[in-house]
């Protein structure tokens, strides 16, 4: 950051820098942040991209909100970019940290692209669910016909201690999935039921510096719900859209060896029960 004093009086300009003492000055001299990373990258068919990779920061005579994000964004980091055309979005969490962000938009001018969805050959998928104990949870899911690979994710504070901040947790759930639809061509609402398996994680930061918690267990679970719309309710080029009701129930294997933190065990199971709503974009690829 650097701070310039414009006059045309250089009396003036010595006058103004008699009124600050040289430390504070200092404060506005040059700083220097250095960013390294390496990422892989898999995309598929140009609008999904997947990324892992690791990220280090080195920072000069760090500010403290300089150095908080040093410590939130730094480390592992796995990311999903999509462009679903009228839909696009993307998320970016640091492993190590458990923080995140992402990102969320509509380009309106896919409307003016002719309708040429015909066929499903992959959907993603994007949705809120919230858990028993109230927190959000985002989910991502990708998926070849009734096959699905999908993502759960939340952190942040806990609302069982929402008066300390400074404990965080971060629960992800990886789970492969098979979903049966009882569908009928002329039905506006479908119901369908879903099951899967996969991993839970369950980790507990403490200023973003201390881990109290890292475990990671085997969990199976069932979905049940209902797609809203028929096929071709909704189309935009080459995409169709179908938001769906979904409650989910899982359980989680050996969630008693999980944490002694007491005001953490709310939140490992063994069973966690989650209710919200998602969208399917199905693709037609050809």
């Amino acid at each position: 950051m650097s701070l310039f004093i414009v006059s045309s009086d250089w009396r003036f300009k010595e006058k103004f820098k008699s009124h600050f003492t040289t430390s504070f000055l200092r404060e506005f001299s040059n700083q220097w942040e250095l960013l390294f990373e390496a990422n892989a990258f898999i995309s598929y068919h140009g609008f999904l991209t997947l990324r892992l990779g690791y990220v280090e920061k080195y920072v000069e005579d760090l500010y403290p909100s300089q150095s908080i994000q040093e410590q939130r964004y730094e480390g592992l980091r796995l990311a999903y970019v999509y462009d679903g055309g009228l839909l696009q979005s993307s998320f970016f969490s640091f492993l190590d940290s458990g923080a995140s962000y992402g990102s969320f938009s509509v380009n309106v001018l896919a409307f003016k692209q002719p309708k040429t969805y015909k066929q499903t050959d992959f959907t993603f998928t994007s949705g809120i669910l919230y858990n028993h104990e109230g927190h959000q949870n985002r989910l991502v899911a990708f998926s070849f016909g009734s096959f699905s690979f999908e993502v759960k994710h939340t952190n942040g504070p806990m609302l069982n201690r929402w008066e300390d901040q400074n404990d965080r947790m971060n629960l992800g759930s990886w789970q492969l999935g098979y979903r049966w639809e009882f569908e009928s061509p002329s039905a506006f609402l479908t119901p369908y039921a879903k099951v899967s398996a996969g991993l839970h994680r369950f980790n507990l930061q403490q200023d973003y510096t201390t881990t109290l918690v890292e475990e990671v267990r085997p969990s199976i679970g069932m979905e049940v719900g209902l797609s809203i719309g028929t096929t071709c309710w909704w189309v935009v080029g080459n995409t169709s859209y179908h938001p769906r009701l979904a409650v989910s129930l899982s359980y989680v294997f050996n969630a008693d060896s999980i944490t002694t933190v007491e005001y953490f065990k709310p939140h490992t199971g063994p069973w966690i029960l989650m209710a919200g709503i998602v969208l399917d974009i199905d693709h037609d690829l050809t």
